[in-house]
This record gives structure tokens, sequence and C-alpha cells, in this order.
């Protein structure tokens, strides 16, 4: 395993210790919130495959194993987003007699895993994608029915994860298994609604399948507005303005992240103004501001290569 990052101004790579001397590992995705990312993937452990979620939170990469929910075999995770300080991953695992979704969040402070079965007792199934917005998030794959592929949208809109089957509405398809069993590919949302892409096959041609999902996403506010910021000795002073949209009722609380030291630090929705003490002379720093609502947290405003 490695991970690149420019932080720095450059890209440096970091090698990354696979937990149990397990082989064969590799990253299928990774994402990022304010100076915290997640990468997820999975690995061999001499005996089964293992889904495998690394972080850089400590200011270092550490790899964590994820073992599947009922002692399950040959997990995976394809696809991890993180919306604010919660990061939800999705993939697929082995429950001892068909493949089954699966998901993992960190929104309790430590991973936790959810299988998740497919509509009709289906198999095969797994979660190609995951995006979130705010506290809820969307995954995308397929599953087999019994007699032909499906496309699957999952959503924790709710509180807990709800499948929905979605086929083209005017034309016999089916979905080829060279797509790894899979009728979407990717899903993206935004703080409105989301976006699943991915393709079926009719009659022998292939066919670009898209499906746009309008059930309301409550909105995030949106980004901090004119930030500043006044650096004296070892002082950063940072200002900013109220976001053009504060989503649903007012902005509960900002969050000030600062990178290279590892430093966030939130202060009340009516506060405009973070005064931090102890930063390094003559380095350089990025600092990031979100505002948090109801709803989750929204887009960062950033201030990069500020000199302590």
């Amino acid at each position: 395993l490695f991970a690149a990052g420019n932080a720095t101004g450059s890209w440096v790579a970091t090698s990354i210790p696979t937990p149990d001397g397990g082989t064969n590992a590799n990253f299928k995705s990774v994402s990022c919130s304010g100076s915290t990312c997640v990468a997820v993937g999975s690995y061999y452990n001499g005996s089964t495959w293992v889904g495998l979620i690394a972080s850089n939170a400590t200011g270092s990469w550490v790899a964590t194993s994820i073992p599947a929910p009922d002692e399950g075999t040959n997990a995976n995770f394809n696809s991890v987003s993180c919306s604010g300080s919660t990061c939800v991953a999705a993939g697929r695992y082995y429950n001892g007699s068909k493949m089954v979704l699966l998901a993992a969040s960190n929104a309790t402070g430590s991973w936790v895993t959810t299988s998740i079965s497919a509509p009709d007792e289906g198999a095969n199934a797994l979660f190609n994608s995951v995006s979130c917005s705010g506290s809820t998030c969307v995954a995308a794959g397929g599953y087999s029915n019994g007699s032909t592929e499906v496309g699957i949208i999952a959503s924790n809109a709710t509180g807990s994860w709800v499948t929905t089957t979605e086929t083209p509405t005017t034309e016999a398809y089916h979905f080829p298994f060279w797509q790894m069993n899979a009728g979407f590919n990717t899903v993206s949302c935004s703080s409105l609604l989301c976006a699943v892409a991915g393709s079926y096959v009719n009659v022998g041609q292939t066919y670009v399948l898209i499906d746009m999902l309008t059930s309301p996403l409550p909105p995030l506010p949106t980004a901090p507005t004119h930030p500043s910021v006044m650096v004296k000795g070892s002082t950063i002073t940072v200002r900013w303005n109220v976001p053009v949209s504060s989503g649903p009722g007012r902005i509960a609380h900002y969050t000030v992240m600062f990178s290279g030291v590892n430093h966030t630090n939130s202060v009340t929705g009516r506060t405009w103004l973070n005064r931090i003490t102890g930063f390094s002379e003559n380095k350089h720093y990025t600092i990031s501001i979100t505002a948090t609502n109801s709803a989750g947290t929204g887009p960062a405003t950033t201030l990069r290569h500020v000199k302590g």
C-alpha cells in the first residue's frame, strides 16, 4: 500500500504497512474532508480477503483491518465518501452462501459495518460507488435477481440503509457480467440531488444508463465567505463572513482546520473569528473553514500557503 499527498506543495509518496502482514493489498478509492483523508480497499490475510480502511487523521497513515459482519469472507471496499468528520465506505462480502452488500461508517467515532440484503433475495450483490452530502449517503451498484442483473441504489437518509432497484423503463435488457455484475458504476450527490451512472445491454448492444435521484436531501450551508488571516509571532487569527446560504435553520458551528499540525478547532455559529497560538514561524499552513447546520457540513473555504 502507498499514498501520495501534495500538502507540502509537491507530491510525496508514503508506504503504508498492511495489517497482520497481509499480502496483495490495494486501495480502490480515497476521499478527503478538510485535512483528513480516508482510503479503502482490501488485502489477503492468508486465508481470505479482508476489507481495509486507512486514514491520516493522526498525522500519519494508519491502515486498519475491517472484518466482515457475521464472520463473512472475501470482503472488499470499492468506494468511500467523506462529508465533514463522517466517512462511509461501500463494497461487498461473502456471507457463506452469496455475495452481500457491505457498508461501513465511522459516524460513532469507530468503524461499524452493516450488512445490506439485496431485494428479492438477490445474489452477487456489490456496491461500486458511494457519495455523501451532509449526513446522507447514497451507494450504487448491482445484483442478480436470479434471471438478470439489476441496478441497485441504497440510501441512509432515513437513518438506516434502504435499497431500491432501478431498471430501464422501456427496453428489455440485462447487465453484462463483464461489468462485475454491476448496473451502476458511479454516484455523485450534491446538497440538492444525486446522479447515478452505469450501462446495460439490449439486443447485443451496450447502452449508457443515467438516473437522477431528486428526493430532497437537506440543504447544506454554503462555504463561509471572505476569509482572511493575520499572523503575529506564533499566533494566527482567522476571520470569515457568514455563508451565502445557511440551509435549514441557523449555522450550528464553524470548524477551522490547519494542515501541517493536524489542528482542528470548532467555534459556535455566532462566531466569525478564531485565534490559535503555538504555530511555527516561517512555516506554511493550509487553513480550511467549514460551516455545519442540522443537515451536516458544507464545502470548505480554503486559504493556502499561509506563512506562520
